[in-house]
């Protein structure tokens, strides 16, 4: 879990079990934060991002480096190795990982405005990546790129856009695209405009993930309910098109902001769903459209570092 706005931010190891920290990752270099985690698959390695705890002022460089984390069987620190890429310049705000480690997909935030934002891919030592250009720059509003996820194989990448005039969109991209801009071969799967109907009720698109497969993207959509509670939806979309969305599950009391997977050892794979500002999860099967509450320990409480865009508490199974 990392608190990036916090300056004693840390990097923990905790039992899913007894929520009891198990180890606390020690910082790469003096002067570090931890970013961004992912899990490759269910092989007790990760992905993790460091990048200068004291951010530079605008137009300055913003480092950002990548390193693969192995836990040993019982969670304490095995290995942390640089990963043998470039450093990336600016800040990363998701990364992914196919579920043998090869392919690993992050979007990318160059601290410097004038700069594009990006979704890259790196296969072994080589990085690729694509822009999403003037896209969603309306000249007002704030820009950003998150939430990427990759299927199990490394084939394809999903990721929001999200413009707070024009509202947000899910994407999905094959990693064997050629870089360059993503409308040459990104796919839109869904937009979310920020102000609905003649209300004027606000909704959101919170999170996005691929399924495994990549024939499915997942979507966690907030908006404010006839009540006026904040109601959040979970609706699979089919990558390719060509069929109607369908409605896995709501819950109630919004902002489910984060989606993972948790691989099982019988193939059947289960869906994460956390909220943010709460200690309660969701294991949710989306075949048989169940789900199973969960309590998370040691949760902390979140603050607000950027409109729209809340400090993130990263887990990573």
């Amino acid at each position: 879990m990392t608190d990036k706005s916090n300056s004693d931010s840390s990097l923990q190891v905790e039992s899913a079990a007894t929520g009891h920290v198990v180890t606390t990752v020690a910082l790469p270099w003096k002067g570090a934060a931890w970013g961004a985690v992912a899990a490759v698959g269910n092989t007790g390695r990760f992905i993790v991002a460091a990048a200068p705890k004291n951010v530079p002022s605008r137009g300055f460089s913003y480092p950002t480096r990548l390193y693969t984390l192995t836990l040993s069987a019982r969670g304490t620190v095995a290995d942390l190795t640089p990963l043998g890429v470039p450093v990336l310049q600016g800040q990363v705000t998701s990364l992914a990982a196919s579920a043998d480690g090869r392919t690993v997909a992050y979007t990318l935030v160059p601290f410097d405005s004038r700069s594009d934002h990006w979704v890259g891919i790196i296969t072994g030592r080589t990085t690729r990546q694509w822009s999403i250009g003037g896209l969603t720059r309306t000249g007002a509003g704030n820009l950003s790129i998150f939430d990427v996820s990759v299927s199990r194989d490394g084939g394809m990448v999903a990721f929001i856009t999200q413009d707070q005039v024009a509202g947000d969109t899910a994407w999905v991209l094959p990693t064997g695209s050629a870089p360059g801009g993503i409308t040459a071969d990104a796919r839109k799967v869904y937009l979310q405009e920020p102000i609905l109907g003649p209300g004027k009720k606000l909704a959101w698109l919170d999170s996005a993930l691929i399924s495994a497969d990549g024939s499915t993207l997942y979507l966690t959509t907030s908006g404010n309910s006839a009540s006026g509670k904040v109601v959040t939806a979970l609706t699979a979309y089919r990558t390719a098109g060509g069929a109607p969305p369908s409605t896995v599950t709501t819950f109630d009391g919004g902002f489910y902001r984060a989606l993972g997977e948790v691989l099982t050892p019988a193939g059947g794979d289960m869906l994460l769903a956390w909220n943010n500002y709460v200690s309660t999860a969701y294991l949710i099967n989306p075949a048989t459209r169940t789900r199973t509450t969960l309590q998370l320990h040691g949760v902390p409480s979140l603050r607000f570092t950027a409109p729209l865009h809340p400090t993130e508490v990263i887990l990573a199974w």
